[in-house]
């Protein structure tokens, strides 16, 4: 029989503390001590204007007596080490005055917020609802029916900025990004990207080439995203990502500071920069806390990828209380608000006009860097179930006893106990069951599924207990009573297992797992398209997001699949390579595809290395465009003479009518 290694812990940003009868109260599940800092003192992050060379910059700093502890490239910016007496948000005015300055910025600290034959697929409500944990059936991402056109493509690379990922797990090894450009344990950075042996990822907190999760309360957050995003489907091994085929690319930036699970913007930064450089079309972004950070805000648009990014889980309006990095107003940042198996909006979830789409996140299971099992094996037959949290986690055995709910003290001496959920707290019926001499518990539910439970805080006992379906309880009252019940509730830190986190954390890998699809399926899509498509491709359930919808997987593929109602088109008519001073003569087409006339604005634009973008021509608007028509203009620009040698423009044209949105570009090379 299967034995599943699932365990439920408080680790995202969200748990419920769940009642036997059904209720549930909302609590953070980490909640800082009153000194723990907002940011990293004595540290800035100052970003210098465009055109001030490196030496210059070094003068500026060891003129303050700061030191240089890493440079952003792309954004022109410096991590500092402020000299001894220095505050940090002192030297925000001090060296924010000079005229090569930029920005500077406090160095925040943020915290982590086809059917396939996986054993565990069952339990995935997030993409297969069919009511199996209680919810409401289909009231999911409609993950299988988008699996009939792709499951994805190992070419296209997530990267997860978290706590680590787990390099070993089952699930998650055979999807894992590797550099093709560097040659593992040499002790050499063979493609010159700034980091030795980067093979997997990189650890931006501790400066070192291994991904993996730390223990402590970072341990298992990144593993949990990643899963969802992309644990291999179709494996015949626990559960499956949103996307089966993809690669993960594992960038740690967690770890202890001050007590609890955090980041800087620093190592932040540098995760960006990272996956921007080293190929990732998407992100995910499962944290959030601090302030705004101008640095932080220019490294997400350098980087051109779809920055997925998590709501918030403090039950309030982003449009009042910003939450960054979900509220930089950037045309490549997705921000994800978390639903529960009724498609409403979970009770912690932030929300509002700055939160664009919504996505499941209460009670996913996912992969996790440790393991557990619980499961309890009558005549022969296992029964697996959930650890209810701060129960002891040891084996026992004994004749199966019916103890209905359990709601007073019984003659249950050296028996294993089933309780029915419902009436009182599970700490209470533990409680009875343990002063009546049981051996362990099982609590089964009174609704269909399976359930998380938990002593709740500062409870615990000495015998196990673990949750089981209705099912599976109101079998084994009915047909197995008296029989011997082998109950297994074991722990192990260094194993590979499942788990059950609740929170938008949670939620933001559906929504990176679905872009992935997206460009598995057409991989000429940018994070502009994905991010347009994705947006008006969710079903509307009226939540208070942008788009008032929950994603829908199926849809979204299914638009990418069937291509833009309007496209655009940009031919050079010359070189691509060019010079300062010079001028680019280009062709932009666009053309309906549709079968009615549309109105359609179009526009084309710049963009440069560090994300700047600038309008070369229009937008205007072409009325009435008939179906299969297309109108072609040719367009002149000049090259500024501050462009430098070397330097990559994109020139992008796009349009957008009511019901598409089209992007086509061609690269240019300043010589």
């Amino acid at each position: 029989m299967i034995r599943t290694t699932i365990r439920r812990v408080g680790v995202a940003a969200a748990v419920s503390i769940a009642l036997a009868g059904g209720g549930a109260l909302a609590a953070t599940a980490q909640a800082a001590p009153p000194a723990t800092p907002a940011f990293m003192p004595g540290e800035v992050i100052v970003t210098f204007k465009e055109g001030v060379a490196l030496d210059q910059a070094n003068a500026f700093i060891e003129g303050y007596g700061a030191t240089a502890l890493k440079r952003f490239s792309t954004i022109n910016a410096w991590h500092l080490k402020l000299p001894e007496g220095m505050k940090a948000k002192e030297a925000i005015s001090l060296l924010g005055s000079s005229d090569l300055v930029q920005s500077v910025d406090l160095n925040w600290l943020r915290q982590p917020s086809a059917i396939p034959n996986d054993t565990l697929f069952g339990e995935l409500y997030g993409l297969h609802n069919t009511g199996q944990t209680g919810g409401t059936p289909d009231a999911d991402i409609d993950a299988p029916e988008a699996w009939d056109i792709t499951t994805g493509d190992p070419n296209v690379v997530v990267a997860i900025i978290d706590s680590g990922t787990s390099l070993n797990h089952p699930d998650l090894a055979g999807n894992l990004w590797v550099n093709p450009g560097e040659i593992p344990g040499n002790g050499i950075d063979d493609d010159g990207n700034g980091y030795v042996d980067d093979v997997n990822g990189w650890d931006f907190t501790g400066n070192d080439n291994d991904p993996s999760p730390t223990g402590g309360s970072c341990g298992g957050h990144g593993t949990h995203t990643a899963g969802t995003v992309g644990a291999v489907g179709n494996n015949g091994e626990g559960i499956t990502g949103v996307a089966w085929n993809v690669q993960i690319m594992p960038l740690k930036v967690f770890r202890l500071f001050f007590g609890l699970c955090s980041a800087p913007d620093s190592a932040l930064i540098g995760a960006i920069e990272y996956s921007g450089k080293m190929g990732a079309a998407i992100s995910n972004n499962s944290w959030g806390g601090g302030g705004y950070s101008a640095a932080m805000e220019d490294a997400i648009r350098a980087s051109e990828t779809l920055f997925v990014a998590a709501a918030g889980n403090d039950a309030r309006n982003n449009d009042s209380t910003p939450q960054y990095p979900a509220n930089y107003n950037l045309d490549n940042v997705l921000a994800v608000a978390a639903t529960d198996s009724n498609d409403a909006l979970a009770s912690f979830s932030n929300y509002g006009t700055s939160v664009e789409v919504a996505a499941p996140g209460v009670g996913t299971l996912s992969t996790v860097p440790y393991a557990s099992i619980n499961n309890v094996t009558v005549s022969g037959v296992t029964y697996n179930g959930n650890w209810i949290e701060n129960a002891a986690q040891i084996s026992a055995s004994g004749p199966l006893m019916d103890g209905g709910l359990c709601d007073s003290v019984g003659a249950w001496g050296g028996a294993i106990v089933l309780c029915e959920r419902g009436n009182i707290t599970f700490f209470e019926k533990v409680s009875n069951a343990q002063a009546g001499g049981a051996a362990g518990v099982l609590i089964y539910n009174n609704a269909p599924g399976n359930f998380n439970g938990t002593l709740g805080a500062g409870n615990s006992s000495a015998i196990p207990a673990i949750s089981l379906t209705q099912a599976d309880g109101q079998y084994l009252v009915a047909n197995e009573l008296g029989n011997i019940a082998d109950l297994v509730s074991i722990y192990d830190p260094n194993g590979n297992g499942y788990d059950y986190f609740s929170g938008t954390s949670m939620a933001t890998p559906h929504v990176a797992g679905l872009a992935a699809l997206l460009k598995a399926q057409d991989p000429s899509l940018t994070h502009r398209e994905m991010r347009w498509i994705i947006m008006n491709s969710g079903d509307n359930k009226g939540l208070p997001v942008e788009t008032g919808s929950r994603v829908n997987a199926f849809n979204a593929v299914s638009m990418a699949a069937a291509g833009p109602e309007i496209s655009i088109t940009i031919t050079p008519l010359g070189p691509t390579t060019v010079s300062p001073g010079s001028t680019v003569t280009y062709e932009a087409v666009v053309t309906n595809n549709s079968g009615a006339a549309a109105t359609v604005q179009a526009m084309v634009y710049a963009r440069l290395d560090n994300g700047q973008e600038i309008t070369v021509a229009g937008p205007v608007t072409i009325a009435n465009l008939a179906a299969g028509g297309s109108v072609n203009r040719t367009f002149t620009a000049r090259v500024p003479n501050s462009f430098a040698p070397g330097q990559e423009v994109d020139l992008i044209g796009q349009v957008v009518s009511a019901n598409t949105f089209d992007e086509a570009l061609v690269t240019y090379t300043i010589q």
